[in-house]
């Protein structure tokens, strides 16, 4: 339309637009991704936390006193994306994590060096170049124990290849809240222990709402 000024995509996740429509249109293409992005990060946060440090359950004294569990601060990272998402979790994760290591040749961090790392967390989008990118050689890069956690896209991830990497190494972990095709049965994982599935929530939250409304009058405003 000849007369289309600005489009406000408040949902987030440039590639919801197919490229010839942005190459096509003259109107500014605004995306919402400030929006969610505190609450993916969250997300990220809790699932590493639980995985790494889930809080005992204790209602007499355990006059052992024994945690056994890894600390945070043994851990190789590896982020993938360094948008929004990625900058939060690059805040919180740097000071406590052994090595953070972060992929996204948008921002110039070309060097993935993945080998050896104890978890994976994908925050980027998909595009030609990362789409099926943690596939077997990816994940046999990684520690046996390696947690996968993706709260991004699901066509991120070959599925079979996940699912045959945490059939054959049992203290591997992976949670996942996105799919190659969603609604999803979680059929796929239903027989695996290592695996918690969640159904495209990580950037939902109480106030998402209002929080939408707000970015979309200061838009229009600005």
């Amino acid at each position: 339309c000849s007369k289309l000024k600005l489009i406000v995509h408040a949902n987030s996740g440039y590639d919801n637009f197919p490229v010839d429509f942005v190459k096509g249109t003259k109107a500014p293409i605004v995306i919402g991704s400030t929006i969610r992005a505190q609450a993916v990060a969250q997300y990220i946060i809790t699932a590493l936390m639980n995985r790494y440090s889930s809080l005992p359950v204790q209602k007499e004294w355990d006059y052992d006193r024994k945690w056994n569990r890894t600390l945070i601060s043994e851990l190789k990272v590896t982020v993938i994306g360094f948008g929004h998402i990625g900058k939060i979790l690059n805040s919180f994760l740097a000071p406590i994590v052994r090595e953070l290591v972060i992929y996204d040749p948008f921002e110039n961090l070309t060097q993935i060096n993945h080998k050896g790392s104890d978890v994976v967390i994908l925050a980027c989008g998909l595009n030609s170049k990362s789409r099926n990118m943690i596939d077997k050689n990816f994940l046999n890069a990684l520690k046996e124990n390696a947690t996968i956690i993706n709260a991004a896209r699901g066509e991120l991830v070959v599925t079979n290849d996940l699912v045959n990497f945490l059939t054959a190494n049992d203290d591997a972990f992976a949670i996942l809240d996105v799919f190659e095709k969603e609604p999803n049965s979680f059929s796929s994982f239903r027989s695996l222990k290592n695996v918690i599935t969640t159904s495209h929530i990580a950037g939902v939250f109480k106030n998402i709402d209002q929080h939408t409304i707000d970015f979309e009058v200061e838009v229009v405003r600005d």
